[in-house]
């Protein structure tokens, strides 16, 4: 073992002295990281063809005599990489931002300028992969990206966090969006190019459009407004025209949207960005066809059909077809709003085929590029001696390496099972409380509407009592009739208008509404008592109910208004009926009955 020590020890010792002497060689070149990006950036693109080849003339001008700062270099590489994205080659961007900053990092002399083009570099990654649906991807960079700026450039961090905001909005967690965006703000603030501001602004807008604050929003954008020249700045400073006139639409304020929009298109016609004048002809069709005006709907209709045209963009073309659908179906004209509307639905289903295998091919290629930068990352770099260097040396510590990998492993697989376990405790958890709660809910529910139907029965029962009494005391009066004298005729005649009116507050149906209720708390009890003794009377059924409620025999002669004797002789002739035995007592039974359907078991 000691032997084999002295040997690590050596050659790591060899190896050490080999990387100083590679470092100091390299030390002795005379060209910088910048350039030797700027030469790659020259091949590059060469290899796109046509598109590539004023760019690379430029470089090439550009790295001659008299030598140019590492800061024109690195502004002229930022401008190639944002042309690539311009001009749609998002895949071959991706390539190039990736190299660029593999070149850095496999640079022994890199300088706080080299560093601040890195996180720009990830800065447009973030937003390639953002764009591409691969959020993971894209806040891996920007937080990256972020780091470094915060330690080479504090003047890109602002943007990280504008960009992190845009790519939680996409994700609707417009909370961690608007926290970003503010951080943005606070950043802009301390910064020269009020640029930033006005992005943020514009942001926050749509965030509180989104909202339904319309009136924060205008105030957001009235703020962006004032962040950008108008005429240095025309694209931005009509755009945000625009943007508040149509905040000022939905806010139904026609006379204030119409003069921000009109002044906007007027000043976007004689722009460069048809995109702009796009949305403000479409807004401005949209609000005269709201106020009725068709005819100068009509007219920005057509403006915008034509610049979709010019254009081709078919989102623009959908948007004007779905406009030309709502004018007609105003206008009754069904058929031609049909027309449209079939053609809206073949556009759609045209661009979501073209768009979903253009972002999954772009996410591919993009994954792709990731794969193999992380293998040539893991690898030996033929044209980098620092990465020969390590090569070698992990070949020595190859063992150590291959340990420290399976530790690694087992315990991320620890974590994970732990994880999971934790998932599955948490989800079984929330299951519990939910069914918990569910269930008291029910029972709550069952208790209630339980209390009110016994109410119901209760009031029913009264009722039965007062028609009753109303029958009784109707009986005495006439009873009264009888017993006056004939020349009495006076009085005779008011007594019959008094049972008259007795007899109209006393009702037929007593009975049968308290069936109605007592079946609702007893749903299947007349059913199960029928089953199993039928030919049961009426007044058997009945007695049988008021049993099932509990009431004694006194309670019941009282209620029906019959002797106690009565009502005992009504229950022996229930008690034959029902083939009881002598030791069984019939109110037990017959609350049987009752549990047992209340219970919704078979009889």
């Amino acid at each position: 073992m000691h032997k084999t020590g002295l040997v690590i020890v050596a050659s790591v010792t060899f190896f050490v002295g080999l990387m100083l002497w590679i470092l100091i060689a390299r030390k002795s070149e005379s060209h910088s990281v910048a350039r030797e990006i700027a030469q790659y950036s020259i091949e590059f693109s060469e290899s796109l063809g046509e598109e590539g080849e004023i760019f690379s003339d430029s470089l090439k001008n550009l790295l001659t005599e008299p030598p140019q700062s590492d800061s024109i270099v690195y502004r002229s590489l930022r401008t190639f990489s944002r042309k690539l994205f311009e001009n749609g080659l998002q895949t071959k961007a991706f390539e190039y931002l990736k190299t660029c900053i593999e070149l850095i990092d496999h640079n022994g002399r890199v300088t706080n300028q080299d560093n601040s083009f890195k996180a720009k570099c990830y800065l447009l990654l973030g937003a390639a992969a953002d764009e591409v649906g691969l959020r993971s991807l894209s806040q891996d960079y920007y937080f990256t990206g972020l780091k470094i700026a915060d330690k080479y450039d504090v003047s890109l961090v602002g943007d990280f966090f504008n960009n992190i905001g845009v790519s939680y909005l996409r994700t609707g967690k417009i909370e961690e969006a608007i926290k970003y965006y503010n951080k943005a703000l606070e950043i802009s603030f301390t910064r020269p190019d009020r640029y930033l501001s006005y992005i943020v602004y514009i942001n926050l807008a749509e965030v509180s459009a989104r909202e339904g604050n319309h009136d924060k929003a205008i105030d957001y954008a009235l703020k962006a407004i004032q962040c950008v020249d108008e005429n240095s700045q025309s694209d931005e400073y009509y755009s945000a025209q625009a943007v508040i006139g149509q905040l000022y639409a939905c806010k139904k304020d026609t006379a204030m949207a119409l003069a921000h929009l009109k002044n906007a298109y007027i000043h976007q016609q004689n722009g460069n960005n048809p995109y702009y004048l796009f949305d403000t002809c479409l807004t401005l069709a949209s609000l005269f066809a709201d106020n009725e005006r068709a005819d100068s709907a009509a007219q920005y209709i057509r403006i915008a059909s034509d610049i979709a045209t010019e254009t081709g963009n078919p989102d623009q073309r959908v948007s004007v077809l779905n406009m030309e659908a709502a004018q007609a179906l105003v206008h009754n004209r069904l058929l031609e709003a049909y027309n449209i509307q079939n053609k809206i639905i073949t556009l759609k289903d045209s661009i979501y085929r073209e768009e979903n295998a253009a972002r999954i091919k772009q996410a591919h290629d993009i994954y792709n590029i990731e794969r193999e930068t992380d293998i040539r990352n893991t690898g030996i770099s033929s044209w980098n001696p620092v990465v020969v260097f390590v090569s070698m040396a992990v070949l020595v510590g190859v063992l150590i390496i291959f340990i420290v990998w399976i530790l690694t492993m087992k315990r991320k697989k620890e974590l994970a099972v732990a994880e999971r376990a934790r998932a599955i405790a948490e989800l079984n958890e929330l299951q519990t409380k939910q069914l918990r709660e569910e269930k008291e809910i029910q029972q709550k529910i069952k208790s209630d509407l339980e209390l009110h139907e016994r109410k119901l029965t209760s009031f029913t029962l009264d009722r039965i009592h007062t028609s009753q009494q109303i029958e009784e005391v109707a009986t005495s009066v006439r009873q009264t009739i009888l017993d006056l004298p004939l020349r009495d005729k006076q009085l005779r005649d008011r007594l019959k208008e008094i049972v008259a009116q007795l007899a109209a507050l006393k009702t037929d149906t007593q009975w049968e509404e308290f069936q109605y209720y007592f079946e609702r708390v007893h749903p299947e009890f007349y059913k199960c008592l029928d089953e199993q003794h039928p030919g049961l009377t009426v007044k058997d059924r009945r007695l049988c109910a008021l049993l099932s409620l509990g009431l004694s025999t006194k309670d019941i002669a009282s209620l029906t208004f019959r002797e106690v004797r009565s009502v005992e002789s009504a229950r022996n002739r229930l008690r034959k009926k029902l083939g009881l035995e002598v030791e069984t007592n019939l109110v037990d039974y017959i609350l049987s009955l009752s549990r047992s359907t209340g219970a919704k078991s078979n009889c």
